[in-house]
């Protein structure tokens, strides 16, 4: 049940100690795991996530977990920093990407700048790469033929003579649809398991039926030897006043095609669904959520990947 589309109704959140509420699944019951069986779960996997800027915060909430044994709190404001999920509140996006770095102590590699944020999470024995989705297209197939950018010689994929870390867009040296990237440098890492989410610059319904094949294809490639599993990922749910709108069949083409090709579906709409017409959602704007949304999204996908 937790691989495949959710019945909206089934989606259920309720409070804790009437603070902040937990994620519950009618006719499941989901392990909210603590750290070290999480890292337990995770031991031997690579987990590959190319998705929007609400996927990236959802891995930073993710990799803290991972590293200090504890969740973020869901607005941040503690005293030794801002919150995780929330970059304006550090003033600037280096701030943000150098400040989420250093909290991880070490365990993380950024290929970051102010157009490229590719994040690599290197745990004792596990991974969890991120990858950010640019260059949205207004036309026919978008994603598909957006773009994926990189640096050659930046770990863990090492393709250049020297690794290059510089802030400056400019220096970006690959720079491949959605497609070529699946079937190169991020098959390089070899992941177990790959999410993919066209998030909010874009539906999947303005793919061609051959992009769709072209996508699932590239996608079974990347994990192919591994055996690895693929999950596309649905578009998070936006509040009504939101520039981009999104939808129960914004991803009907990408969930088609999963379900011919055997892919798991990690349904983040319907789980964020219920959320969005709150009377104080837990968002700080329209489309990004606090902290403890992807505190519960994470676990949501570590039930996901750990019963399978």
């Amino acid at each position: 049940m937790l691989n495949t589309p959710l019945r909206l109704e089934d989606v259920q959140w309720s409070s804790t100690n009437g603070t902040y509420g937990q994620l519950a699944i009618s006719g499941c019951t989901l392990k909210r795991f603590n750290a070290a069986e999480a890292r337990q779960c995770l031991a031997g996997k690579r987990l590959v996530i190319v998705g929007d800027s609400v996927t990236r915060f959802q891995y930073v909430v993710l990799a803290y977990f991972l590293h200090t044994g504890s969740w973020p709190k869901p607005i941040g404001n503690q005293p030794e920093h801002p919150s995780l999920a929330n970059s304006k509140a550090w003033g600037s996006v280096g701030a943000y990407t150098k400040g989420t770095t250093a909290l991880l102590g070490g365990k993380e590699l950024c290929d970051c700048s102010g157009q490229t944020d590719n994040r690599h999470f290197m745990g004792d024995g596990f991974s969890v790469h991120y990858f950010q989705y640019s260059d949205s297209q207004n036309g026919p197939t978008p994603w598909a033929n957006g773009n994926i950018k990189g640096r050659y010689g930046f770990p863990p994929y090492l393709d250049g003579p020297m690794p290059n870390t510089t802030q400056n867009p400019a220096d970006t040296i690959w720079q491949v649809p959605v497609i070529k990237a699946l079937t190169g440098p991020l098959a390089k890492l070899k992941p177990t398991h790959l999410i993919l989410n066209s998030g909010l610059h874009g539906s999947t319904n303005f793919w061609t039926p051959e992009h769709a094949q072209n996508i699932t294809l590239a996608g079974q490639s990347a994990v192919a030897g591994q055996q690895g599993r693929v999950f596309w990922k649905t578009t998070t749910a936006a509040r009504p006043s939101a520039l981009v709108k999104t939808h129960r069949d914004h991803d009907a083409t990408a969930l088609e095609a999963a379900r011919l090709f055997g892919w798991g579906v990690y349904d983040a709409y319907a789980i964020t669904r219920p959320l969005v017409n709150l009377p104080r959602p837990p968002m700080w704007d329209t489309v990004h959520f606090e902290a403890g949304v992807y505190r519960e999204l994470n676990l949501f996908l570590l039930n996901m990947i750990c019963s399978e």
